[in-house]
């Protein structure tokens, strides 16, 4: 399993949104009683005031605030037994931390080009890595104005620089690959907000592969283990920046992560 995966995500993407979903409105699914489940809570007393801090907003109704300051978040994730566990499964552990979820409360401008030097340590040592963008509205602040290639070629570049650096500096980076000079953790790259899409139900990759175009291509001369995924961190139940009287309906959030845990799990 891996030990940390890393969450960035380009500005107005839905970050926090998500971090609350994953922390306090866990999708249903038919059937989900009998199966175990993943459970993200904080790790440590300041990420969990910044998790209540961001909920209550949320729930008054009021816009989440910018960021002015950085800030390092960290999240334990949990594999937890079913609702209603079988015979079989009744003896077997309550509970297991499996991994770890890092992401940063920052300003807008350190997610708009490369990843700052001072935050590209733990994405190198990381083990997965969750990329996200909101397919309705575009990245902007890039240099060459298709705001998704930019906020893409930003993050990539410099983390394989990175990992590159690390590794010469004789530092054991175990997501790449020094054969084909490709990062080969898994990176699951996810469309967020898609339930004020037309379309909600829309493949993933066909959508990111129409936000690109043929820009695509060069995704995978990155990445040697990717997957699209969409999400929606509240449903058609709420709205970004306030619940709108009804209780969060998220669709698909914790699929990103089961993809990345499965990787491991295959190997």
């Amino acid at each position: 399993m891996p030990n940390n995966i890393v969450m960035w995500g380009a500005p107005q993407s839905g970050k926090t949104t998500y971090l609350l979903s994953l922390v306090f409105w866990q999708e249903h699914r038919e059937g989900s009683e009998k199966e175990r489940r993943l459970c993200v809570l904080p790790a440590d007393r300041d990420t969990a005031n910044w998790i209540a801090r961001m909920a209550k907003l949320n729930a008054s109704g009021s816009p989440l605030p910018k960021t002015s300051s950085v800030q390092k978040l960290n999240f334990s994730l949990y594999d937890l037994p079913p609702e209603r566990p079988g015979f079989l499964a009744r003896n077997k552990a309550p509970s297991q931390h499996i991994a770890d979820l890092t992401f940063w409360d920052a300003p807008g401008e350190y997610f708009e080009g490369p990843i700052p030097d001072e935050l590209l340590p733990e994405i190198v040592r990381a083990n997965g890595l969750i990329l996200i963008v909101n397919p309705l509205s575009q990245p902007t602040g890039g240099k060459s104005g298709h705001g998704y290639w930019d906020f893409f070629d930003g993050a990539l570049t410099s983390l394989k620089k990175g990992m590159i650096a690390a590794r010469a500096r004789g530092d054991a980076v175990p997501g790449l690959n020094k054969a084909l000079g490709k990062i080969c953790y898994p990176v699951a790259i996810c469309l967020s907000q898609v339930d004020r899409a037309p379309d909600p139900e829309r493949k993933a990759q066909e959508w990111l592969s129409e936000l690109l175009g043929t820009d695509e291509s060069f995704l995978n001369g990155w990445l040697e283990n990717r997957k699209a995924f969409t999400f929606s961190s509240t449903g058609p139940a709420g709205t970004q920046g306030g619940i709108a009287g009804n209780d969060p309906q998220p669709r698909h959030i914790m699929y990103p992560i089961e993809w990345i845990l499965g990787r491991y799990a295959r190997d």
